[in-house]
């Protein structure tokens, strides 16, 4: 299974979310997380080996952004 995070703005959202993110690799599954665009939490996020691909968020005004995911 293919399991999808997002969160941003604040780094309240991450820590919590690695407990749930470790408990579902350790069932094989692929896990993804759509941050926001601060370095602290990219960094953070891409230094957990649970998390097969950080993608950071878009913020543009009128752009639309499939985020439909192989």
């Amino acid at each position: 299974m293919k399991v999808l995070f997002a969160g941003g703005g604040t780094l309240g959202h991450i820590f919590p979310s690695f407990s749930i993110i470790e408990k579902l690799k350790n069932k094989g599954n692929k896990v993804y997380f759509i941050s926001g665009t601060k370095e602290n939490e990219i960094r953070i996020l891409e230094g957990n080996s649970n998390i097969d691909e950080v993608i950071e968020e878009l913020r543009a005004k009128g752009i639309e952004v499939d985020i439909s995911y192989p």
